[in-house]
């Protein structure tokens, strides 16, 4: 058989809500939030690790932890930080160019092969 302590699952369910990431904006690809720390600590989230996110504390570029194998994690300093999480698919931009670049040849090959 198995025993929940309720008192020691409050008491931890407090002390982590003290700290909570209080989210300000959601959107599939952004998210942004503020939390206030009083030691270094890491924040564990339940986005999933992957290539394409980018991770800015207070403004600065941080490097994103994969956790568990599977979670993302930041270390975060002591104090009221700002974090913004934004999400661009691995080769967007190239992809994009490529893409723009094909379209550009198109319409000219078109234009002059008429």
């Amino acid at each position: 058989l198995y025993y929940l302590n309720q008192n020691q699952l409050k008491q931890l369910t407090t002390k982590l809500k003290q700290h909570a990431w209080h989210i300000t904006h959601f959107s599939n690809v952004h998210i942004t939030g503020n939390i206030v720390t009083d030691k270094n600590e890491m924040l564990m989230t339940t986005i999933p690790y992957a290539q394409g996110w980018h991770i800015k504390v207070d403004g600065h570029n941080v490097k994103p932890i994969k956790l568990l194998s599977l979670f993302t994690g930041i270390n975060l300093k002591p104090g009221k930080h700002q974090i913004s999480c934004t999400y661009w698919p691995p080769y967007f931009i190239l992809g994009s160019i490529i893409t723009l670049s094909a379209l550009i040849g198109i319409v000219i090959f078109k234009k002059y092969h008429k």
